[in-house]
Order: structure tokens, then C-alpha cells, then sequence
């Protein structure tokens, strides 16, 4: 089940809440916070304009299994928000602070819109918000007012920062081109997507009629381009299928939104009968590391099958779960410990080869960070010990000169393979 079979009734209870669900308001949550946190970070900075859009809203509330009332991703937000506020004020002796949040809660389902709008008309927090005109409820299909809302940001100052949560049904409500738009015009966002890869490859399959010409209209290019070696995976729960769906969305995701970092990983549900993706997307390397240090702090919420290091997307048989044995990785101190090791392996074979040549940390992130699950700082903490063992050198970005092995790069050192690593690895 994903958010879209949720359904509301003005008077009735609110649906059971699904395990995935709560692992997505779980990192939505947190995630605005240490969003927050960062922007906000130097004491100096009074005032913070952001916009948070819920393309897919839902009522509003769930019950749990045990009977809970459990909030939806709409006053998820706003909660997260009053935190995140009153976090900065606490860190500020002299200066005040203000969050200004402007909030669009998109919902298509009459009767979905109606709780909604009473749940928000009724908490003491969002009530207040609904009477300053700071929150926004509105019906129709996001990609029918994504325009309109993305206009309605830009009018807002010069940043432009915004975080779209676009929790789905399925995988075919948001084509590619709306993300592209939004991403264009507006440097600045982020965007949280769900995608429903079981869905995909069911309707390929034959179970929904989805062609090659279907699939080119919903931005999938690389998807039509593989028709026919993709449904020939009839068994989709094989991790073989799951590598290659990966790879292939990576590509799409990419070039036809333009969003130039992301996290590709997927929500463990053991009640759920699909698997889902859960996808942050962003024009910034700082963003898809703030988040991919959640799914660290998550253990065994998310996952992905592919390798453990670098090129985590490609697939080798010699790594086949289902020859191999090994598990998938899903974040654990046991994966924790095979990524250390494997990029301990593969970060010097990624360091320039001509003599005397080098790169700074800072690009050399840039460069791989869509490639692993590891964070800036695994990264940093692996180099290193690389440049304790004489593996790598760390030179100082001013005076070029090597700093002593061991020690903490900087977001400005560079980094290069020694000379003498270099003659002996030489043909």
C-alpha cells in the first residue's frame, strides 16, 4: 500500500498507517530540521524564507496498530517547523529569529480535502498558520498546479528555497519534465519522491498495458529504451531486477530532471507487498549528504542491492546477492564496516594517474558522492587513514605542501596518489 490507497470520510477513522509511511514521515521529519539546522547555522542570519509543498496531502491523520493517532506528512511539516524554530532561537543570546514558512498542501480527493482542511482548521498550531494566510490547501493533481506554485515561489524574495514532498501513487503521477521544471526554476529546491519500482515492472509485464511510448511520455527515456530486456525480469522481487531497475532510474532521474545529486535507496517494509523508492533529489552535494547521513541514522529502515563502494548503480555477477549470499546493504554497522573497507580499495584508483597531479576534496566529493551510500564525513575519515598508510598524500591548498598523514582533510586540501604508488603501479 502507499500513501495514494489511503482513503478519508469526514466522521469515520482515519486508515491504519503502513510501515513504510512511517519510515517516510520519519525522515521527512527529521530532515527539515537538520535542514534548518544548517541554513541557519550562522548566528547572524535573523530570518530564513522557505516553502514547503505536499504534492499528494492525504486527510491528514492515521490511526496505528495500536490504536494511535498518528499525524500525516502535512502537520508533519509544520510540527518539524515550530522545532526547527524554536532550535535556532535557543542557539541566539542577541540576535532574534524568524522561520517564515509558506505551506501548499496539494490533495485531489474531495472527501481526502475535507479532512484535511478540518484537521488543519482545529490544531492550535496549524489554525494559526490558516488564519496568517501562511497555509495553503489546495485540490486538484500536483502536476495541474505545479506551475502555479513554483510561480508563487519565485515571487517570494531571491532564494527560492523549497522542499517538495511528492509521496505518490505508484510511480506515474509526477512525470519527469514537472521535476525538471521545478528544479530549473527554482535552483534552490529539493524534492522528496516516492516511486514505486513494483508497480513499474507489473505494468511492463503486461498487467497494465505500459508501452515504450507510454513510458517516453512519462520522462522514462532509458525505461523504453530497455523495454523489452527489463519485462523479460518477470521475477521482480529477483535482486538481479533490482539492480538493473536502479541503474536504469538513475539515469533517467538525472538527465530528464536535471537534479544532479540524489539517493537512490529503498524503504524496508516487511508488511508491505512493494517495494518503494524513496528518492531526494537536489542540485546540491551538501543536500544529498545531510540526507544520506539520515538513512545512516535510520539502520535497517532503507537499503539498496547494489555494491557496497563506489559505482553502488553498476552491476556485477561476481557481486550477485543470489551468488554471493551477501546481503543486501541496508545501512547496518556490518555494511558500515564492507563500505570503509571497499573504499579504503577504491578511492586511490579514483585520484588522478599523471604525476604530481591532484584534485580538491572538495570536487573529488562532488564527483562520487551519487555513486555510494557514504557520508562526507566516512569519506573523510577513510582518506585519512589512507594518507596515514602512505596510500594517498594531502597536500594544503595554499602552500601546496603535504600535511602530515592521519590527519582531517579540509573542504580545500587536495588530494593525489604518491609518486612512488605511481611508478609502481605503472604498465
Amino acid at each position: 500500500m502507499s500513501k495514494g490507497e489511503y482513503l478519508w470520510a469526514p466522521g469515520e477513522a482515519p486508515p491504519l498507517i503502513q510501515d513504510h509511511s512511517l519510515a517516510k514521515h520519519q525522515v521527512l521529519a527529521r530532515y527539515l530540521r537538520v535542514y534548518v539546522d544548517v541554513l541557519t547555522a550562522n548566528p547572524v542570519i535573523d530570518r530564513l524564507r522557505l516553502a514547503l509543498v505536499d504534492g499528494f496531502a492525504g486527510g491528514g491523520v492515521y490511526r496505528t496498530r495500536t490504536g494511535a493517532r498518528h499525524l500525516g506528512s502535512p502537520l508533519q511539516m509544520v510540527y518539524a517547523m515550530q522545532e526547527a524554530e524554536a532550535e535556532a532561537i535557543s542557539k541566539r543570546t542577541k540576535k532574534a529569529f524568524s522561520l517564515d514558512v509558506e505551506y501548499f498542501f496539494v490533495e485531489q480527493k474531495q472527501r481526502n480535502l475535507e479532512v484535511l482542511e478540518a484537521l488543519l482548521k482545529t490544531d492550535p498550531v496549524a489554525a494559526g498558520l490558516w488564519t496568517r494566510g501562511r497555509l495553503h490547501v489546495m485540490q486538484g493533481s500536483f502536476e495541474s498546479l505545479a506551475d502555479g506554485i513554483t510561480r508563487r515561489i519565485q515571487g517570494r524574495g531571491r532564494a527560492h528555497r523549497a522542499l517538495f514532498l511528492l509521496d505518490q501513487y505508484g510511480y506515474s503521477k509526477v512525470p519527469l519534465t514537472t521535476l525538471r521544471n521545478i528544479l530549473h526554476r527554482l535552483p534552490n529546491a529539493e524534492i522528496l519522491l516516492t516511486f514505486a519500482t513494483d508497480w513499474l515492472i507489473d505494468y511492463m509485464s503486461g498487467k497494465g498495458g505500459v508501452s515504450p511510448e507510454r513510458l517516453q511520455a512519462m520522462g522514462l527515456v532509458d525505461m523504453a529504451d530497455q523495454f523489452d530486456t527489463l519485462i523479460s525480469h518477470k521475477e521482480h522481487r529477483d535482486p538481479r531486477w533490482r539492480r538493473l531497475v536502479q541503474s536504469v532510474l538513475h539515469r533517467n532521474l538525472v538527465e530528464q530532471t536535471g537534479a544532479r545529486y540524489f539517493t537512490p535507496f529503498f524503504i524496508v517494509s516487511p508488511g508491505a507487498h512493494r517495494e518503494y523508492w524513496f528518492v531526494h533529489l537536489s542540485r546540491h552535494s551538501r543536500a544529498r549528504d545531510e540526507m544520506t547521513r539520515l538513512h545512516w541514522e535510520l539502520e535497517n529502515r532503507f537499503a539498496h542491492y547494489g555494491r557496497n563502494g563506489l559505482g553502488m548503480l553498476g552491476y556485477d555477477p561476481r557481486e550477485d546477492v543470489l551468488l554471493s549470499g551477501q546481503e543486501m546493504f541496508n545501512f547496518s554497522e556490518a555494511s558500515s564496516k564492507g563500505l570503509i573497507t571497499r573504499l579504503a580499495e577504491e578511492i586511490p584508483r579514483r585520484l588522478p594517474v599523471d604525476h604530481g597531479e591532484s584534485v580538491a576534496f572538495a570536487d573529488f566529493f562532488d564527483d562520487i558522492c551519487n555513486e555510494t551510500p557514504a557520508t562526507n564525513e566516512q569519506i573523510r575519515n577513510v582518506l585519512a587513514t589512507l594518507s596515514r598508510e602512505k596510500e594517498i598524500e594531502v597536500l594544503d591548498a595554499e602552500s601546496g605542501k603535504r600535511r602530515a598523514g592521519g590527519v582531517r582533510v579540509k573542504h580545500s586540501d587536495r588530494l593525489r596518489v604518491p609518486s612512488q604508488l605511481l611508478l609502481i603501479t605503472a604498465p
